[in-house]
């Protein structure tokens, strides 16, 4: 099973849209098919684009993809021991789908090969009228239960895989959830299938994330793990530094960026770095907000002179609570 993302297989962005994947699958398809292809590997990647493809060009499968990963899409929306209606559990393992081509798809890339149709039918789990047969499943009656999760602050926010111990009817064992990026702390999410009644029948799993704080970064102006898109972390800054102005480097959660501090910086001000902030499945970006918080000078290890030059420049600059507000008090 490849571990590579699927878009990135194809070559498309994760906003692409169906004409634009198929547009991607025919390219690739005529570059590698073995028939034409006698590269060593190329059989290898011909099935890592088809599989992609399988997976993409399916509106279900694809919602499945995005949302819990490759497995779960895999498996799709087909009968067997998934979740209710037919929804798999985003953590089930097993040997991989029957693939499922739409005939035209596959039949143009034959033709784009050969020359003609290829004389090949694909297999199909759809029905003559071109309805994918769906059967019915029975829902569990175990009562729903709410599992507490705890996932770093890095995790929530750029999304990943967190263990989780549960106890049904197969015993004690530790399943994987994805988190999708941008989780808040507090949310809950429904796995479906996950766990198993008494009768085998498939349940869902309730989950509560709860977003460990991070020692530099928090979800929120003055929450540690908070809400939104948005992160802030504080910058510690000399006096000169806010004075004359300098440039620093601030971790993102993409790696380290350089952040210009203008002259006359003060103390609290905020320094907004768009679209360094979360990105969700869907495209939406928050901003990376430095708020800079001005570190005086220990004066036990500066000298008198200089403490007293200090003090100089301090009356230069004149009393910051000299404005009328501060008057009237």
């Amino acid at each position: 099973m490849s571990t590579r993302d699927y878009y990135d297989i194809l070559g498309v962005k994760r906003s692409a849209s169906q004409d634009d994947i198929k547009s991607a699958y025919r390219r690739l398809a005529r570059q590698l098919h073995p028939d034409v292809n006698k590269a060593a590997d190329a059989s290898k990647k011909f099935a890592e684009v088809q599989k992609a493809y399988d997976i993409l060009s399916d509106e279900e499968k694809r919602r499945l993809y995005d949302q819990y990963g490759a497995e779960a899409a895999e498996r799709g929306p087909s009968p067997g021991p998934t979740g209710p209606a037919g929804r798999p559990p985003p953590w089930a393992h097993g040997s991989g789908p029957d693939m499922d081509f739409d005939s035209e798809d596959l039949g143009s890339v034959f033709e784009a090969i050969f020359g003609g149709g290829g004389g090949q039918q694909p297999r199909s789990g759809r029905s003559r009228g071109g309805q994918r047969s769906q059967q019915p499943r029975p829902r569990s009656s175990v009562p729903e239960e709410v599992h507490e999760v705890r996932v770093d602050f890095v995790t929530a926010a750029k999304g990943g895989m967190a263990a989780v111990r549960v106890t049904d009817a197969q015993g004690t064992r530790i399943i994987e959830v994805r988190i999708p990026p941008g989780t808040e702390d507090g949310a809950t999410m429904r796995v479906r299938g996950a766990l198993r009644d008494d009768d085998n029948l498939p349940a869902d799993l309730l989950l509560k994330v709860r977003v460990l704080a991070h020692e530099l970064w928090r979800r929120g102006e003055h929450v540690e793990t908070g809400a939104g898109l948005d992160i802030y972390l504080d910058i510690p800054l000399t006096i000169a530094e806010a004075t004359f102005g300098t440039s620093i480097d601030v971790p993102t959660l993409t790696g380290k960026v350089s952040l210009s501090i203008p002259p006359g910086t003060a103390s609290g001000k905020k320094l907004r770095m768009r679209g360094l902030g979360i990105t969700t499945d869907d495209g939406r970006r928050g901003d990376l907000v430095a708020v800079a918080q001005i570190t005086p000078p220990d004066t036990a290890r500066i000298s008198s002179l200089e403490q007293d030059v200090l003090r100089r420049i301090a009356d230069a600059g004149g009393n910051p609570r000299s404005s009328a507000e501060w008057r009237r008090l």
